[in-house]
């Protein structure tokens, strides 16, 4: 119903819920996020992770460069001093003959792959060949910006109190050093679809449909 769906989307992000009294093309890209959270749930991608939709943080895609960004960013610690980070693009269609697939499988690849840039430029410690600078302040950010949506999910029961606390723990050290794993997935809502399709026709690039 109407109360599942909204809450759906505030667990997410309160300004994804007003999407839906926005106009009708946001509307359907907030129930298109709300699905792609059923799908990681289905496929137990939200286990011990937060989900961050990064149309909440456009600052840190502002500046040179292409503008475009991905939908989402799950965030979980596997191991002490990793991070994960998986990439989501989100999609919908009414269709999608096989001819179709190929172009917007590359175009969500790329528009993943130009997220992952950005982020990478902002929070990876390794990803230039000297020791960063800005190491101490960047990790700071990304560890409010976790313990934020560390709370919010175990608020709305996304995310188990005990797991939540472990996460909390590992964001505040993130200044004593942590590594970034990358990751990037594709959800595809197919309105006029049935079942739950994985495809791997772009290299490196699984989508959910």
């Amino acid at each position: 119903d109407e109360e599942t769906v909204l809450e759906g989307l505030r667990s997410l992000s309160g300004r994804l819920a007003l999407r839906l009294e926005g106009s009708t093309t946001r509307a359907k890209e907030g129930v298109g996020l709300l699905f792609a959270r059923w799908v990681m749930e289905e496929i137990g991608a939200l286990e011990n992770r937060v989900v961050i939709p990064l149309d909440a943080h456009r600052s840190w895609f502002q500046g040179p460069g292409p503008q475009r960004r991905a939908d989402l960013l799950l965030v979980g610690f596997p191991s002490q001093g990793a991070v994960r980070m998986d990439i989501i693009e989100v999609k919908l269609r009414d269709d999608l003959p096989p001819a179709a697939r190929g172009p917007l499988y590359r175009s969500m690849r790329e528009q993943t792959d130009t997220t992952e840039t950005r982020l990478r430029a902002l929070f990876d410690p390794d990803v230039y060949s000297l020791p960063r600078a800005d190491l101490a302040l960047r990790a700071k950010e990304l560890a409010g910006v976790l313990s934020f949506y560390i709370r919010r999910a175990v608020r709305y029961g996304l995310l188990p109190p005990v797991e939540g606390d472990a996460s909390l723990a590992n964001a505040e050290r993130l200044d004593d050093g942590y590594r970034l794993d990358v990751h990037r997935m594709g959800i595809i809502f197919e309105r006029l679809g049935s079942g739950h399709h994985i495809d791997e026709d772009e290299p490196g690039f699984t989508v959910h449909r």
